[in-house]
């Protein structure tokens, strides 16, 4: 009997005679808001995803700071703990200085990495035996490969009669292109040496943790010894701006579209009172055919409800169908100075249950609101059929 009510409801809003546009156009654009947070949350998500990813390649998962105070000894136990834990390091030190190709000069920052212990991956692919620049930074420096061009270290100086900046001379090996402005713009990769020489250090500024089930295992070891000299830093609090940044758009993204689904809400209303109006006589019909009036209200209730869900399931549903699609085919849409030129696509789980979730949750709220003002009036169905 319940579906049977249901199915007479559903013919009865969509029926050409007896059609209910309000209410079908809010329920539709219901789909349509599910639909598109959908959409928008997976490709939005496959675009940050891509940001991050391609960002933890390059500067690492995470960071072991050290303080200056470490010496010699105590790199080779922290390098034996890392190891016997099959952690995979890189030795960095990371500095500041200025690069200087003619009459260029630019301020870069330099990753002296020790290539005899590990090479990261993004650097396999090129010559790193001298020096490795971002691509828009060699741009700038109107540099080719083999290039002689000088790096100056600001805060060291070499006394020649009078003060001078500490500088080193070294090739141009190759470019690096990593479509991260901020690195192809202002980064250089050299040999562990080299900056060691320049500087004349032999001390550290960090470990780059290169994967991530390195830095989980990281973080569960305990350096007793250590605990003032180091600290273990992951990239979101290295980049907490970005991360901050990243978590912004998305809350502003579910605002919007909560502003949007309450507008459909209004629009819900005044479809649900006019359809509630437009049932009387045939719920006073239910009546005389043996539902109990509780049982009526009851059905009117949960098929407004059914009618959220329902719509909010289905745009849901048309939404991952579309970004499968988009997934699959990789089709090559935006332009080519774009760095994805195929559209991006990463939604989970939790994603997907907030996009059914925001628009039933505003929906069924004003649905609710809608059918308590209709029970207010306390229609009585022996008075209504005796007046009409």
């Amino acid at each position: 009997m319940n579906i049977s009510v249901f199915k007479y409801f559903v013919s009865y809003i969509i029926s050409a005679k007896t059609r209910q546009k309000l209410l079908l156009l809010s329920v539709c654009g219901l789909g349509l808001s599910s639909f598109s947070l959908t959409v928008l949350q997976g490709v939005m998500g496959g675009l940050q995803n891509g940001l991050i990813t391609r960002s933890k390649n390059i500067n690492g998962h995470g960071h072991i700071r050290l303080s200056s105070s470490l010496q010699l000894d105590d790199y080779k136990k922290i390098e034996k703990v890392l190891t016997n834990n099959k952690i995979q390091f890189v030795k960095r030190i990371q500095e500041e200085l200025l690069i200087q190709n003619k009459n260029q000069i630019f301020p870069i920052k330099i990753n002296a990495l020790d290539f005899s212990h590990r090479v990261p991956h993004f650097l396999n692919k090129v010559d790193h035996d001298e020096l490795v620049l971002g691509s828009d930074i060699g741009f700038s420096l109107n540099t080719f490969i083999g290039d002689d061009v000088t790096i100056l270290s600001p805060s060291s100086f070499d006394f020649v009669f009078v003060e001078l900046p500490r500088q080193a001379k070294i090739d141009v090996s190759d470019f690096l292109t990593t479509n991260i402005p901020e690195v192809d713009s202002f980064e250089g990769w050299v040999r562990l040496s080299f900056l060691q020489n320049l500087l004349r250090t032999r001390k550290l500024t960090d470990y780059m943790i290169i994967d991530e089930k390195s830095f989980l295992k990281l973080k569960q070891l305990s350096f007793e010894n250590y605990k003032d000299q180091i600290s273990i830093v992951s990239w979101e609090e290295q980049n907490n701006t970005l991360v901050w940044a990243l978590g912004l758009e998305t809350k502003v993204m579910f605002l919007l579209f909560s502003c949007m689904c309450i507008l459909l809400g209004i629009c819900i209303i005044s479809g649900n009172l006019i359809f509630y109006n437009q049932v009387k006589r045939d719920l006073a019909c239910f009546w005389v055919l043996g539902l109990s009036k509780n049982k009526i209200m009851s059905l009117v209730k949960w098929f407004g409800q059914f009618l959220s869900i329902l719509f909010s399931v289905s745009g849901v549903v048309v939404g991952l169908a579309l970004l499968y699609l988009i997934d699959s085919s990789a089709l090559i849409v935006l332009p080519d100075y774009f760095v994805e030129r195929n559209i991006p696509v990463n939604i989970n789980y939790f994603e997907i249950l907030k996009a059914v979730a925001i628009p039933y949750f505003i929906a069924g709220l004003f649905t609710w609101f809608t059918f308590r003002v209709f029970q207010s009036e306390k229609m009585s169905f022996l008075s209504f059929i005796q007046k009409n």
